[in-house]
């Protein structure tokens, strides 16, 4: 790896930091960075030439607090060390300071990465102050939609698994279920069935989708299926529309989406095919070189508004 350049507090364009988070994050960041950075203690960044590839920021409440926000890598320097170096700065900068406690907020799977940073678990709470309410799909129905949640797992693996046509290869449906912890990803779930008097059981989930952004402002339908028994009933369409939603108010203005290629005749995909199209998707264009021969990738896009 290039040798790579360290800077505190070293100004930075609105646009060289909007690269590196939109390339490092499955959906595009704050970008109001410099009413976010005068605000700042400090902040750490690293450089390869002229490249950003890594920063970090470091809040403050005026006392002898400082919090550790928005360490970010981007994928093509990740893995070599670089975020602990970062945050290892970060918190030395804030000691130098005169500052006692270094805070963060993380996710159960970045355990590991903030104990090599130096980091200690402690008993904490935190409350999500913007909660994106389920989109009810029809009062008839009963199906609503929300945000994936760790305890949708084992459902949306029976899910896919249920789903053998689409997704019979059990490494790949693995994966799908993996993702849905790491991406922008919902569910879809109707009431379940009680036998008591109190009312309905647990809701049952009956579709799932995620999102990937592998280019600025354009995002990608990862994964999106509906149990086998609610096709063709709206669940698809309503999932779609909420991804949609949730992407266009993010800057997204294009949405991507890629499926078995019609020079492979399958029914399952030609159900697919045609679901997308139905949505307003356009044929792009089909190659091999994605997923190799006889397994051509067909490219759909929509312009999202």
């Amino acid at each position: 790896m290039e040798e790579i350049a360290f800077h505190l507090s070293r100004p930075l364009a609105d646009a060289d930091l909007r690269a590196l988070f939109r390339a490092a994050w499955p959906a595009p960041a704050n970008e109001r960075f410099g009413q976010v950075l005068e605000r700042s203690l400090c902040w750490l960044s690293a450089h390869a030439g002229d490249r950003l590839v890594g920063f970090v920021n470091v809040a403050w409440d005026g006392g002898v607090h400082a919090f550790l926000l928005d360490p970010t890598v981007h994928p093509d320097y990740q893995r070599h060390g670089l975020g602990v170096t970062l945050v290892r700065r970060a918190a030395g900068e804030a000691q130098r300071r005169g500052l006692e406690w270094l805070h963060v907020d993380h996710e159960s799977r970045l355990t590991e990465f903030y104990r090599r940073c130096g980091f200690k678990p402690t008993a904490a709470g935190v409350i999500h102050l913007v909660q994106e309410a389920p989109t009810v799909v029809g009062a008839a129905a009963g199906v609503s939609i929300r945000r994936f949640e760790p305890r949708d797992r084992a459902a949306c693996q029976a899910l896919l698994e249920g789903l053998g046509d689409w997704f019979g290869i059990p490494t790949a449906t693995s994966a799908y279920v993996a993702d849905l912890d790491r991406l922008p990803s919902w569910v879809a779930t109707l009431p379940g069935e009680s036998s008591s008097a109190e009312g309905g059981g647990e809701p049952r989930v009956v579709g799932l989708m995620s999102l990937a952004l592998p280019q600025p402002n354009a995002f990608e339908v990862h994964v999106l299926a509906v149990e086998a028994g609610l096709h063709r009933r709206g669940v698809g369409r309503a999932l779609s529309a909420h991804g949609e939603g949730w992407a266009f108010a993010r800057g997204g203005r294009l949405m991507q989406v890629k499926t078995l290629g019609a020079s492979c005749p399958d029914p399952a995909y030609e159900k697919t095919r045609a679901f997308y199209l139905a949505l307003g998707y356009q044929p792009l264009f089909e190659t091999d070189k994605l997923w190799g021969e006889g397994n051509p990738a067909l490219i759909l896009v929509k312009a999202l508004r």
